[in-house]
């Protein structure tokens, strides 16, 4: 009898035990306290953005006495304020450089057209002395060629010319105002239609 009674209580106890456990448990109490849920990650921060550098803003007027140059002999130095009361326009080129090699007799031409009438052509050379010498001589080049280096890097910049290509070429009015800036090769045709209102 007492070995019947061990065997009922050791099938009954897991039983009981269970209920019990279950009904104790607070994850099935209604009025139990919730956890809180968990924290949502917190998302890594972004990376902050490079600084923008502004580009240069072309300037719409230049101070012509600002910006001074070596001629070719090396020794002899010359502001662009020398041609100040004429309309100047400002050529960038280099020895080495076709396109602008090929617009340079359209501007000797329009020079020897318009140079009565207040026009001056000036090419700042990104290039050496002798080299600029030289091909002067060698293809005729009547305007006064000068040699840019630093100086006219930087005014290409402040002409809004940010990258330093060339050719480049700036119309400048009698009063120091920036009337036109053209990149690449300039034809002549057009170069003209922008000098002739400011004869």
């Amino acid at each position: 009898m007492n070995q019947k009674r061990m065997l009922i209580w050791a099938v009954m106890f897991p039983v009981i035990a269970g209920v019990l456990g279950y009904a104790l448990n607070p994850a099935h109490d209604k009025n139990a306290p919730k956890a809180p849920p968990p924290a949502a990650a917190t998302p890594a921060p972004k990376p902050a953005a490079p600084p923008q550098v502004p580009h240069p803003v072309a300037a719409s007027q230049i101070d012509l006495a600002a910006w001074t140059f070596a001629a070719p002999n090396g020794t002899d130095q010359q502001a662009l304020s020398h041609w100040a009361g004429r309309t100047l326009v400002i050529n960038f080129w280099a020895t080495w450089c076709t396109p602008c090699i090929k617009e340079m007799p359209a501007f000797v031409e329009l020079q020897k057209k318009y140079e009565a009438q207040g026009v001056q052509f000036v090419g700042l050379a990104l290039d050496d002395a002798e080299s600029v010498k030289t091909f002067a001589q060698s293809h005729g080049i009547t305007y006064p060629l000068l040699i840019g280096d630093d100086p006219a890097v930087e005014l290409l910049r402040v002409l809004g010319n940010v990258v330093g290509a060339i050719p480049f070429t700036a119309v400048v009015d009698k009063t120091g105002k920036v009337v036109k800036t053209h990149p690449g090769e300039w034809a002549a045709a057009d170069l003209e239609g922008v000098l002739q209102p400011l004869l």
